[in-house]
């Protein structure tokens, strides 16, 4: 085993996980405009769509999109699928009522919370640099954003259930990853999120929710 290309391996996670953060941070910011066109159930659909159509070509590339499904834990994927729906329906719920930087703000608790799920269910070490370093991030990302919580209610509870959410949903994937290869997880979570939020959509139509 190359100890080189071994010594790289955490400096790339890190760079791919700051342009996912990057990413994310633009999605939710286009979600936030979105919801005051259309309907949760409208946004949800068309994202679904989007992630078949690039999830599809990339796994063409890589292989048989009919091998790539074959699983032993299909429950688990689904589960999975269900839960990043539901986490992102209550984030761009959140982003249409709450201030951007507030929301922002709850979200960054998510680390501490996969931290938290890592040592508890997956058996991971923190260690004090580990829950110094999420708690200090945390404690950052509160003081530049410097949410306002004045008129705390139930509008509220939505991001805090959506960052705890999206730390068990990647609690699972950190899992999954270990049973399956990244092509199977890309697949069955495109292909659920395509049925269920086909599924709600039709239910709605075209209503805003809430």
């Amino acid at each position: 085993m190359n100890t080189a290309t071994d010594g790289r391996v955490p400096f790339k996670a890190i760079a791919l996980m700051v342009m996912a953060m990057v990413l994310v941070a633009g999605s939710d910011a286009i979600g936030k405009q979105l919801t005051q066109i259309y309907s949760i159930c409208q946004v949800l659909w068309f994202r679904s769509w989007v992630w078949m159509a690039v999830e599809i070509f990339w796994v063409r590339r890589r292989g048989s999109i009919s091998q790539s499904l074959r699983t032993t834990t299909p429950f688990l994927h689904i589960a999975r699928s269900l839960i990043l729906v539901t986490e992102i329906a209550i984030f761009i719920l959140a982003f249409r009522y709450l201030p951007l930087g507030d929301v922002t703000a709850i979200a960054s608790a998510t680390p501490l919370v996969v931290l938290v799920f890592a040592v508890l269910f997956l058996g991971e070490r923190g260690g004090v640099h580990r829950w110094s370093a999420v708690i200090i991030g945390l404690a950052g990302m509160i003081m530049i954003a410097r949410p306002g919580f004045g008129n705390f209610g139930w509008l509220t509870l939505l991001p805090i259930c959506g960052a705890l959410l999206w730390g068990i949903y990647q609690i699972l994937v950190r899992y999954l990853s270990t049973q399956d290869s990244e092509e199977t997880g890309l697949l069955w979570t495109g292909f659920t999120l395509y049925i269920e939020t086909g599924l709600v959509s039709q239910f709605f139509g075209k209503r805003q929710l809430i």
